[in-house]
């Protein structure tokens, strides 16, 4: 390997984790590309929202079922400011709700829908929450 390979190499693992553009919707957290890792940073509600959900039973089932997403969080903290740090399971592509036929919009939401309940039924969310 040549010091120019080396050199590379090392800039491009040491580079700070890219911001996904379109992840400004949620306002407790954002999505990075970390080379082949996906980043999501928390914010401090975001975090404490994390710890809600990820010491329930509800979320090992929806992954187990593949309903969720699997995610972990990581130790290390390599996004300023990021009360925590979460790591996501790559998904194989990448696809748009604005892409998909009626029959894939109705499974997302029919999947949304099931998911609230089962929050409900766990107490991670109360009907006050939903308005």
């Amino acid at each position: 390997m040549s010091l120019s390979e080396s050199t590379e190499e090392t800039a491009a693992t040491t580079a700070a984790p890219a911001l996904e553009p379109g992840s400004f919707r949620d306002w407790d957290s954002r999505v990075y590309y970390d080379g082949g890792r996906i980043l999501r940073s928390l914010s401090e509600d975001g975090l404490a929202d994390w710890l809600a959900l990820s010491d329930s039973k509800l979320f090992p089932a929806a992954v187990a079922e593949g309903k969720l997403v699997p995610t972990s969080r990581v130790d290390e903290t390599p996004i300023a400011g990021a009360a925590a740090v979460l790591e996501h399971e790559r998904i194989p592509f990448v696809s748009y709700p604005y892409e998909w036929p009626f029959a894939m919009l109705r499974d997302a939401a029919l999947l949304q829908l099931e998911l609230v309940r089962r929050a409900l039924e766990t107490g991670l969310v109360s009907q006050h929450d939903l308005g």
